[in-house]
């Protein structure tokens, strides 16, 4: 994922590491994230529908490289100068195989965004694809309309 070129991921630059820590020069993204915007507007359906459409965009750039990001939400998706948004952190993303799909037995992400098959299989090897991220955009879209994800408190 270092090298992906996508207007819909955000780019890496340069990285190193010292002895302790692990430096990331990215593209700055000016707008932040998407909670930051959540969470200062009451955000219209037209935003929702806007926003819903750019991550499809990203999300089908990512998948046809052959990575699923496994930790989809607003936190992961930062505002550019002009108002779009890019995926980020890639730190749980995984290259699929052949097939299209990865084999994982333990649930990877934020638990009100990971699709409820993942949690099903915790602890038994499964096969997932990108449809566990098409999960966490319907969280998103009902997120960003009723202002909390859909797990009960």
């Amino acid at each position: 994922m270092a090298h992906a070129k996508s207007d819909w991921i955000v780019q890496l630059h340069y990285a190193f590491q010292d002895q302790r820590y692990l430096y990331m020069v990215m593209e700055y993204m000016p707008g932040g994230d998407l909670v930051n915007l959540m969470t200062t507007y009451d955000v219209p359906e037209k935003w929702t529908r806007f926003y819903a459409a750019e991550l499809v965009e990203a999300l089908a750039a990512l998948h046809s490289m052959g990575y699923i990001h496994r930790d989809v939400k607003p936190d992961n998706m930062l505002i550019s100068r002009s108002g779009h948004i890019k995926l980020a952190d890639f730190g749980t993303c995984v290259k699929m195989n052949k097939n299209g799909v990865i084999k994982c037995s333990t649930a990877v992400g934020t638990p009100d965004y990971i699709a409820p098959e993942i949690l099903q299989n915790q602890g038994k090897e499964a096969e997932f694809g990108t449809e566990v991220d098409w999960w966490a955009v319907g969280v998103f879209i009902y997120e960003m309309l009723i202002g909390e994800t859909h797990i009960l408190r």
